[in-house]
């Protein structure tokens, strides 16, 4: 998932296929809700999610204040 690969943009297939491995769900923006919530849940904290525009997503970590709140991927 994209905690796993921070700083790496992660295709959008394949994040389907990690979120639902039977098969995609009837709703073609399921993933883009998941990822509106995701982006609700970081609110405050210093990382971002970004869209790649026709390519996937990518989590990064930004610079500021609380970067120890970060959850590690280990």
């Amino acid at each position: 998932g994209l905690l796993e690969r921070e700083g790496t943009m992660v295709p959008r297939e394949e994040l389907e296929s990690a979120l639902w491995p039977h098969g995609a769900p009837s709703d073609p923006r399921a993933l883009d809700n998941r990822l509106t919530r995701l982006r609700r849940r970081l609110h405050g904290l210093p990382v971002e999610v970004h869209t790649v525009r026709g390519r996937g997503f990518l989590l990064e970590r930004v610079s500021g204040a609380g970067a120890e709140a970060v959850p590690s991927a280990s």
